[in-house]
Formats: structure tokens, sequence, C-alpha cells
């Protein structure tokens, strides 16, 4: 399949009970016991959400029911679609109350939504996941700015990282965004030695409060981003 558009959907994950027992329904056998593992209700129900709409949003481009839809086992990479003959990539992420989406075909994709914490000692990670080249601008950006920045950059690097299947293993530091010069809505991503494979980032509105990017293999590809639950972007 030729690579196509990059579709990003943001999902609002307090949802009505009955709306949330709909979800549930879609559920898998090992999904209902995870989400039955969860001591807060307010966690399980989140769970049960944002499974419940991811595979809502992969059985309508499947063109199947939601509760068919099938995933590979994981292993140490990101989990895919058991369906054979698509190039399908999907990936996923929730903080707090939202969730975030994203799905491509023939390019892999990574995608993180990242609740803005006022209880982190953001200085002290900054200087921990931040390149070298991002901490120095990070630090000439005004005191108030750097908490909404410094989440934003962890997406970033987060959805990278997810992108590629490995997570935090990646080592954050490890992975630059710096503007692109093409487009200003976009960033060029930097990882992993494969600088020559290029990786672009793009920020998402996620609302007050959150962060979100989605990351993808090559550049200028489309983007389109829609809303899901009670969240209106």
């Amino acid at each position: 399949m030729r690579p196509g558009p990059v579709q990003v959907w943001v999902a609002d994950l307090r949802l009505d009970p009955a709306r949330r027992r709909e979800l549930e329904r879609h559920l898998a056998a090992d999904e209902r016991e995870r989400a039955a593992r969860f001591h807060r209700a307010a966690d399980r129900d989140r769970f049960v959400a944002a499974r419940g709409l991811l595979r809502e949003v992969l059985a309508g481009r499947l063109g199947v029911a939601p509760g068919a839809v099938s995933f590979e086992p994981a292993g140490e990479g990101k989990p895919r679609l058991a369906v054979p003959d698509r190039d399908l990539r999907f990936n996923a992420s929730r903080s707090g109350e939202r969730a975030a989406f994203a799905l491509a075909v023939a390019r892999e994709v990574g995608v993180d939504v990242e609740r803005v914490r006022d209880d982190l000692d953001v200085d002290a990670v900054a200087r921990r996941a931040l390149s070298a080249g991002e901490l120095r601008a990070w630090l000439e950006l005004p005191p108030a700015r750097r908490a909404g920045a410094f989440f934003a950059a962890w997406a970033r690097k987060e959805a990278y990282a997810k992108a590629w299947g490995e997570g935090l293993a990646l080592g954050l530091d490890r992975i630059e965004t710096t503007p692109s010069p093409e487009r200003p809505d976009r960033l060029r991503v930097l990882g992993r030695g494969r600088e020559e494979e290029p990786w672009e980032a793009c920020d998402v509105d996620a609302g007050p409060g959150y962060a979100a990017a989605v990351v993808a293999e090559g550049e200028g590809w489309p983007l389109e981003v829609g809303s899901l639950g009670g969240w209106r972007g």
C-alpha cells in the first residue's frame, strides 16, 4: 500500500456510564481481566473507555465490528493488528482524562499525550531527558513557559520512541527535535543514529493542561485530526 495521511483522534475519557458499558462490550477477555485489576474505579473506567474507543477507531477503518479487532502479542515491541495483507499501523496513549490514537498506512507512527503535572520537578527531569541542544533552548525560555514546553518536548520524544516500539528504553535524551526548515508546524526528529531516514513530529491540541504529539516516518505527510467522546479541540 502507498503511504497516506496520518490520522489522529483525541478523546475525552469522561464518559457517561451507558456509553462506558457499550465500550466495555467491545473488549476481549484479556482486556476485561486487565480492567478488573485496577484498584481505583476511575482508573478502570479510563482504561475501558480508551480501549473501547481504540477498537471503534480501528473497526471503522477495517470495516469490522469493534469486538472483532484482534491484536498480535506485543512482546517487546508495540502491538500490531492481527490482520493479513494490510499495512495499517496504529498507536495509542492515555494520560489523565485524555487519550490519543494514531493511524497510518505504510509508515510507522507513534502518538503520546501527557497531562501537564505541577507536582514534578521539571528542571531536574529536563536536565536528564532533553538533549544538549534542547536543554540550551529550554533554559532560554521565560520560567513561566518552561513547564508547558518541557511536556511538549516529552510528548514528541515519547511518540518517536513508541513509533520504534522501544518506549523509554530508547533513552529520551538521545532523541532530539528541531524546527523543520520547510514547515513551521513540523519538527524534524533525530534519534537512533538513523538520520538518513527522515521523521517528523507535529504537536496536537489536547486541550488545556495537556500536551500531545504525533511522530511518523517521512516528511510532509498530511495530518488529519479528529475528536472522540466529549472532547472538542
